[in-house]
């Protein structure tokens, strides 16, 4: 018979031997409300550069790469040693993505070009953007720089 309209009704529940205790079900889950929700915008995530001394640097904005750079508003500057001097001041401008990151040459006299994983060797002289994803070697010049995967999440 069911209670009647308005009228809750709560049998008590049987305690379970412990054995079996740990198979009872969860209790449901509460749907997050659209309210509780917070969005938050995709970052890229910083790829690491590594330069040709071996130290790495991780890229979590967009830099100007060069031998004595001067970033301008929202950017880094990566400095790039060059005992030959192929390397112009102001040489590429650096920008991670999702896929990598982007390489635009900024007018350099000895040019930049993108040598992919594959092999594929992609020219960024004439100011198109190219894309270095992991695995790929940025030359500057006669330098290069080679892009390795984010580093992993820290722990909380």
């Amino acid at each position: 018979m069911l209670p009647a309209p308005g009228r809750q009704t709560s049998a008590p529940v049987a305690a379970l031997p412990p054995e079996l205790d740990a198979t009872r079900a969860a209790p449901p889950r509460r749907q997050q409300d659209d309210a509780d929700a917070t969005v938050t915008p995709a970052t890229p995530p910083a790829h690491r550069v590594l330069l040709p001394d071996g130290t790495a640097v991780a890229l979590s904005r967009p830099a100007l790469a060069g031998r004595a750079p001067s970033p301008r508003g929202d950017t880094d500057a990566l400095v790039v040693v060059d005992p030959t001097r192929s390397v112009s001041r102001a040489h590429a401008r650096l920008e991670p993505s999702v896929h990598g990151i982007v390489v635009v040459d900024l007018g350099s006299a000895n040019g930049t070009t993108v040598r992919g994983r594959d092999g594929s060797v992609h020219d960024a002289g004439d100011g198109t953007p190219c894309v270095a994803g992991p695995g790929s070697t940025i030359h500057l010049g006669d330098v290069a720089l080679t892009v390795t995967d984010p580093p992993p999440p820290r722990r909380a």
